[in-house]
């Protein structure tokens, strides 16, 4: 028996799912179990049965639509190219699928998963510390729907904004803005804590919702990583000179087009981007700057394929800033882990992500203004691994799971 307390995590989304929100919580779950603590996570997505985690996950949900969803996504990933017909039939499903959950789903595209943990409920098991985990907001509500009557300690950890979001909101802010500002109040009041990766996004929601005055705090982003893991013997002098980025754009949020433009002006040789992204996100970059040579296309891959590829692959790796200074995109952090080279392109002058790069010493920071021999130069003397990540030590797990046990 252990005295320490059992701990529910609900999170709508969870790996193998890739994003950021699911490499946080996996390396958190990871890092408690190994303290001992008994970590339970409900989710929707679906799990690899094979895999042992040290923590037990359990998918609630619908398997015949999960299948139907994922068999669509993936036939339209595979589209031979010249098919026509079948690329015609797959923009017109993307189209009215997406019309129709913007315009009437609500809190966001996952909100059946909510019934699923309410016919559910009475296979969760106890708890004495509950965490829910967002994006999708429907984890929230999910989470209070278990909460409701037993009570217990509930951390909401936020991602992006919900509410508040103005740019590529989770639902139809006509129809629903009221509605999302009062759940998002309501929730904020029942928390026992509500955390933020980063001091800007906890200011921001707390100008707008007063409940957060006395409840909110920070629990920054997070990686794993053994100190054998930075990237000693990369050789930076083979060509040509290959820059990674992983991950997702989202219009009005994180987009490609001024970074681009740089680069264009730039006009460095023997250079390749390689985009390990989704097929929206390809799309954004081929239309913006589709005759450019240098840009490779990759699918997704899983956390551990995307460190193995930092780590052997590339000599430097690419962030694009967002455009507001309250999402920070947290895969920064992991890629400061591997001690490579950091190209980071800033949309704006209160750049999160630019604050704390500034402390990486093979860090190449730029801006849509910045001197293009300055940068030419930087390419050139900042092809090596930075081995001291000391001052990063706040954002490795054991810290921040600290962090996380001093709010429980």
């Amino acid at each position: 028996m252990t005295n320490k307390p059992r701990i529910l995590v609900v999170t709508h989304q969870f790996t193998p799912h890739v994003s950021p929100r699911t490499t946080r919580w996996s390396i958190l779950c990871e890092e408690l179990s190994n303290r001992g603590y008994e970590v339970h996570v409900i989710t929707g997505t679906r799990q690899n049965q094979n895999k042992n985690k040290g923590y037990k996950v359990e998918y609630f949900g619908s398997d015949r639509l999960g299948t139907l969803i994922e068999s669509t996504r993936k036939a339209s990933n595979d589209l031979e190219e010249n098919n026509i017909i079948k690329e015609i039939f797959f923009f017109i499903v993307k189209k009215f699928y997406r019309l129709v959950y913007r315009s009437f789903a609500w809190p966001d595209y996952s909100m059946f998963w909510f019934f699923s943990v309410r016919r559910n409920i009475s296979n969760i098991p106890d708890y004495d510390i509950m965490i829910s985990v967002s994006l999708p907001f429907t984890s929230h509500l999910a989470a209070y729907s278990i909460n409701k009557k037993k009570r217990k300690r509930w951390i909401m950890d936020i991602g992006d904004p919900f509410y508040l979001k103005k740019d590529a909101p989770e639902n139809n802010k006509f129809l629903y803005s009221y509605l999302n500002k009062y759940f998002e109040n309501k929730l904020y009041k029942d928390a026992t804590k509500v955390v933020f990766t980063h001091t800007e996004s906890m200011e921001y929601h707390k100008k707008t919702f007063s409940a957060l005055k006395e409840k909110s705090s920070v629990l920054p982003p997070v990686f794993h990583t053994k100190k054998n893991d930075i990237s000693n013997n990369f050789d930076y002098n083979k060509t040509p000179l290959k820059v990674a980025y992983f991950g997702i754009l989202t219009t009005g949020v994180r987009t490609p087009d001024n970074f681009l433009s740089f680069i264009n002006d730039l006009d460095l040789k023997g250079i390749e981007f390689h985009w390990y992204t989704n097929q929206d996100s390809r799309k954004m970059i081929e239309s913006t700057y589709s005759k450019l040579p240098y840009n490779y296309f990759h699918d997704l891959v899983t956390r551990d394929e995307a460190l193995y590829l930092m780590h052997n692959e590339y000599h430097a790796l690419l962030n694009l800033g967002n455009q507001n200074p309250f999402q920070l995109p947290s895969k920064v952090i992991e890629y400061i882990s591997t001690g490579k080279p950091i190209v980071h392109f800033s949309e704006i002058m209160d750049d999160p992500a630019e604050a704390i790069l500034k402390g990486k010493s093979n860090s190449i920071i730029i801006n849509k203004n910045t001197n293009l021999d300055q940068v030419k130069k930087e390419f050139k003397e900042k092809m090596f691994s930075d081995n001291d990540i000391s001052s990063f030590d706040c954002y490795n797990s054991f810290s921040v799971v600290n962090e996380l046990l001093k709010l429980i």
